[in-house]
C-alpha cells in the first residue's frame, strides 16, 4: 500500500531543509558541497526524530486514516446484515 501521507511529509521536510529556505549557512566560506552535506545532516537528524511521531499520526490507532477505515468498515457491515 502506498503510504501517501507519509511521502507528503517527507517531501515537505526536504522542501522546508532546502538551502536557503529555513536555514541558511554563510555560502563565501563554504563550498556547495560543504552546505549540501550540512542540510542533508539535518535532514538526516530531523527525520529521524519525527517519522516515528508522522507515522503514528498518520496511520496509528488513533489516526485519521485509522479511524476513517473504521467507519467505512462499520457502515459496510451494516449494509450487509441489514
Amino acid at each position: 500500500m502506498i503510504h501517501i501521507l507519509m511521502t507528503l511529509f517527507v517531501a515537505l521536510l526536504f522542501v522546508v531543509l532546502t538551502p536557503g529556505i529555513l536555514i541558511s549557512l554563510p555560502s563565501e566560506t563554504s563550498s556547495k558541497y560543504m552546505i549540501a552535506s550540512v542540510h542533508g545532516l539535518i535532514f538526516a537528524i530531523i527525520f529521524h526524530f519525527t517519522h516515528k511521531f508522522a507515522w503514528d499520526f498518520f496511520y496509528g490507532e488513533n489516526s485519521i486514516i485509522t479511524n476513517i477505515r473504521r467507519n467505512v468498515r462499520n457502515v459496510l457491515q451494516k449494509e450487509i446484515s441489514v
